[in-house]
């Protein structure tokens, strides 16, 4: 008997919640006394065999009797065998022997055949059938003892057994009975779909229905972490459905390119051997024709390739659609497997040499009929034993159509062309030019060492019969190399070519741009091109008409002069991008790292509009064009120029995206330098909380670069200083740039950024109370002669700072407004805010109200727009101070308000120290040092730690 009820909670290894808890409602039900009719339906391998096992076992446990069995399609009448059993127990027996004669007997003659129900003379008839379902009905309706009845596969059901729950479902048992009728949709007759729909309507059937696992429900049955990237493959791949999913994570097969070529795990094949074996001769040879023709397949096609007549074909494709095994597409124009791995086992299990034929003869049909490059490019493959001349035009076109939407798919064909036609067999230019296009296809996915092994290996193959192409392979290797961060190898690759193209009497045309190539990488790793050197290369690209190279070569030269901050850096940029502007994206597909050279040197030079212009453009090309390998350097100098102008959240924003893409690539160099920007972007951006975040992405930063030899390696030192100073460590920032620069002059920073790290110095030696006035005459020196406004601004703010110092605040606010205004000419809205903020700061005394409220009104505004959300606050806190006329004057050294354990916080502080080292010095939380931080800058009147360790510098 069943158990008294209680409410059955799904287990937590349960991936299908919801639906567990109507069946174990089915059964709180039935605990009550109520019995019904739960239709259970899915595809095959759904679920719905785990899903009945914990009913199961829930039933077990609740001690209600339990009666489970299956219909196959050689045994269909199980129905009436699980009645019998129903009928042995001793109250049916009792019932029984109270029926008319005539229905024991007919009872009696379905229960002694089990396996094959009345022989044929004694079927019943339409009236004994009803008089059967009406009996066992009676029957059932006396039980007392509460039951559960599953049959599963009931789509095998026969006629009759459909016809009983008909009668069941339209007179529905008045006792305590549970039946789960189980079935596969598409396999099911009309007649038990159309029962069921009605029992449905009438409210006698409960359907609970099983569709695919979504990936929150995969990564709970597999037990993986929802972000992990082999999740999301092997959700793909078996499309949801549970009994693949945990197949093919068991065998740990390589998903990325959808199901392998290889034979399928033993475990699915022994799941789906069984549908196979059971086809006819005819419906196998339609099943693997199909399997040979891929994901989608025609009828005519399934006729050439399975060869057994059209008439047979189209029997054998109703029967396969009948079992389920194919299913229509396209409105009944094609077909379909059900599932990609019920087509890969079809195909593993088809005798091999008919396979190799079956492609041959798919190959055909798909070229009769105009198949893409891509749909034959599989069957050359897949019989690449028997290779024909013709074979690989159709591999070389398909990579060239999959070069850009799937570069990983283009190298694959590729290096089955090549593998299958060696030398011997193709002319020596052409196997060249193949493998140059598959250096493109591995650096188009993200494979830059594997093709700059190749490059290297094509480059011993080309001789001087083939300069043009040997040229190319240079250019394109030298790129490939320093966006590995091998900036000594390209330029030696380079110089080796070079030495030979030059010393002939009539340089070719590639020359120009071998030197091109030669003085970008040189530039980019601090080791500017010679004047003679770019002038030979725009003299070289004149002389042979090269217009692209020609508006490299006048880039170049331009980059050269921002460099250098030369006072024509303007003027020579003006030209080059006048040059670079006439030419149309395929002319500059050939090198957009033209373009990406081109906004670099604008943004030396303050040129920030053009310059984003340029870098967009160039990212569009590089898109386009396949040449997403160049994406990552591109976003680098599109989100630098975001910062420098303000844009703080964009630059955060490509930075994430430029180190992502070259963490793909595996370019650690890159990967450092967008580390730099977004830790950059985030300290300049964010409160004081988000500091620590930016710090701790500098020092990634820094760790990355300083292992490279690079000559940009500095900018992980520059970013890890300047964090350090927002987050209250301005001894760290001064040290770390010093050391960086190579000393106090900082020769080794390039004189473009030479301004702003010694303006940084200053700042931070000011903090910590070793003032170093030297860097604010130097700041001066250097911006004298740039004739660029940023420079300028930077060395007026470090003038602005000693003046402060000095006490002479009224000429520090005018010196910081001259900076305030030099930065709006330079467009760089977040500096300027911050200018007008530390001008502000010193008009509080003595300065014009009017004034000062402008000042602060500008830099609030300036702030928020550009996502500054440091700058923003401090404006707000000042204008409310004097909307209260109590302005916030410069910090004050009274420190008897402080407590003794607060004044012991603000001299740690003071030093430099981060929250977290205060609190290990003290064994004391962050957060408690966090809260004490607090109350510090409120009973000092200031609003960051920067003000505190100036204030404890001032204070002694």
């Amino acid at each position: 008997m069943g158990r008294t009820q209680s409410v059955a909670r799904p287990q937590a290894n349960i991936v299908r919640n919801g639906e567990t808890r109507r069946l174990h409602g089915a059964l709180d039900a039935l605990d009550q006394g109520q019995g019904q009719i739960v239709e259970l339906v899915g595809e095959p391998g759904i679920g719905k065999t785990r899903l009945l096992a914990d009913m199961l076992g829930e039933a077990h446990r609740r001690g209600l009797a339990v009666f489970h069995t299956r219909c196959t399609e050689f045994e269909q009448n199980i129905p009436y065998q699980v009645f019998a059993h129903l009928l042995a127990a001793r109250p049916m027996t009792d019932r029984l022997l109270r029926l008319p004669a005539d229905d024991r007997n007919l009872i009696g003659k379905v229960v002694t055949r089990p396996q094959t129900g009345c022989a044929e003379s004694e079927r019943p008839a339409a009236w004994h059938r009803y008089r059967l379902s009406f009996s066992m009905r009676t029957l059932l309706g006396g039980l007392t003892e509460k039951v559960v009845l599953v049959i599963e596969d009931f789509h095998w059901a026969d006629a009759e057994s459909v016809e009983l729950i008909d009668y069941l479902v339209r007179r529905p048992v008045d006792g305590p009975l549970l039946i789960m009728i189980v079935h596969r949709p598409r396999q099911a007759s009309p007649r038990l779909r159309s029962t069921l729909a009605h029992g449905i309507e009438l409210g006698s059937v409960t359907r609970i229905e099983l569709g695919p696992l979504s990936l929150e429900q995969s990564a709970r049955l597999l037990g993986m972490p929802r972000e992990e990237p082999r999740l999301a493959e092997l959700h793909l791949a078996s499309q949801g459905v549970p009994l693949y999913l945990s197949a093919l994570a068991a065998d740990g097969h390589d998903l990325r390119g959808g199901l392998p070529a290889g034979d399928p795990p033993a475990h699915l094949s022994g799941l789906l051997l069984g549908e196979i074996t059971a086809l006819d001769a005819r419906e196998s040879f339609v099943a693997a024709a199909a399997a040979v023709l891929g994901e989608h397949c025609v009828m005519d096609a399934l006729i050439e390739v399975a060869e057994i007549g059209s008439a047979d074909v189209e029997k054998a494709v109703d029967a396969l659609i009948a079992r389920d095994v194919l299913r229509p597409v396209n409105s009944g124009a094609g077909f379909t497997f059900r599932h990609p791995i019920m087509r890969w086992v079809v195909y593993a299990n088809a005798d091999l040499t008919w396979r190799l034929c079956a492609h041959r003869k798919a190959l055909q049909a798909l070229a009769r009929r105009g198949a893409t490059a891509a749909e034959q490019a599989v069957h050359v493959e897949r019989s690449i034993a028997r290779a024909e001349a013709l074979d690989l035009d159709i591999l070389t076109s398909a990579a060239e159509d999959a070069l850009l939407t799937d570069p990983g798919r283009a190298s694959h064909w590729l290096e089955v062309a090549l593998r299958a036609f060696p030398e011997g067999r193709m002319e020596p230019r052409k196997r060249i030019e193949l493998l140059l296009l598959r250096t493109r296809t591995l650096g188009l996915a993200g494979r830059l060492s594997e093709s700059r092994d190749l490059l290297h290996q094509v480059l011993r193959a080309v001789g001087d019969d083939h300069r043009d192409l040997r040229a190319s392979t240079v250019a394109f290797c030298a790129v490939i190399e320093c966006l590995l961060g091998h900036f000594a190898e390209a330029r030696a690759l380079l110089a080796g070519e070079l030495d030979a193209i030059l010393t002939c009497d009539d340089p070719p045309a590639e020359a120009a741009t071998l030197l091109i190539e030669h003085g970008i990488i040189g530039a980019f790793d601090g080791q500017m091109p010679s004047c003679d050197q770019v002038k030979a290369a725009v003299r070289l690209a004149r002389r042979h008409g090269d217009r692209v190279a020609e508006a490299g070569a006048l880039v170049l030269d331009g980059l050269c002069d921002a460099f250098n901050s030369a006072p024509q850096a303007r003027a020579s940029l003006a030209v080059g991008s006048e040059y670079i502007d006439r030419l149309s994206d395929a002319e500059l597909a050939t090198h957009p790292e033209y373009l990406g050279l081109l906004g670099w040197a604008e943004t030396l030079a303050g040129l920030f509009q053009d310059s984003q212009r340029h870098f967009a453009r160039g990212m569009d090309i590089a898109r386009k064009f396949g040449r997403s390998y160049m994406l990552p350097a591109m976003l680098l100098g599109l989100g630098n120029v975001h910062r420098h102008t303000g844009h703080l959240a964009d630059a955060r924003r490509t930075a994430v995206e430029a180190r992502e893409l070259a963490e793909g690539f595996n370019a650690d160099h890159l990967s450092g330098l967008a580390l730099a920007l977004e830790s950059l972007a985030m300290a300049e951006g964010t409160g004081e909380g988000v500091s620590e975040t930016a710090v701790r992405l500098a020092e990634q930063a820094f760790f990355i670069l300083r292992s490279r030899d690079f000559f940009w390696s500095m900018a992980g030192a520059i970013a890890v200083a300047a964090a350090a100073w927002y987050d209250g460590g301005p001894r760290r920032s001064m040290m770390l740039l010093l050391d960086a620069g190579g000393g106090a002059d900082l020769p080794r920073i390039p004189p473009f950024q030479r301004v702003q790290a010694l303006t940084l110095i200053l700042a931070a030696s000011l903090a910590v109370g070793e003032p170093l006035p030297k860097c604010a005459d130097l700041a001066e020196e250097e911006a004298a002669g740039l004739d660029l406004p940023s420079p300028r601004a930077y060395a007026r703010v470090a003038r602005a700072m000693m003046l402060k110092h000095e006490g002479r605040c009224a000429d520090a606010a005018k010196a910081y407004q001259e900076a305030a205004d030099l930065f709006s000419e330079a467009g760089m809205i977040h500096a300027q805010s911050r200018a007008l903020l530390l001008a502000a700061h010193d008009l509080v005394e003595s300065g014009p109200r009017q004034e000062l409220r402008s000042n602060l009104v500008l830099a609030r505004e300036l702030a928020r727009r550009c996502g500054a959300d440091r700058a923003a606050q401090a404006a707000a806190q000042l204008l409310r101070s004097l909307d209260t006329g109590a302005a916030e004057t410069a910090p004050h050294a009274d420190l008897s308000v402080l407590t003794e354990r607060e004044r012991e916080i603000a001299g740690i502080a003071g030093t430099g120290l981060r929250t977290r080292e205060i609190a290990a010095e003290l064994s004391l939380s962050p957060r408690t040092v966090d809260v004490h931080l607090t109350r510090i800058y409120r009973k000092l009147s200031i609003s960051s730690r920067a003000a505190l360790a100036r204030l404890m510098a001032e204070s002694g």
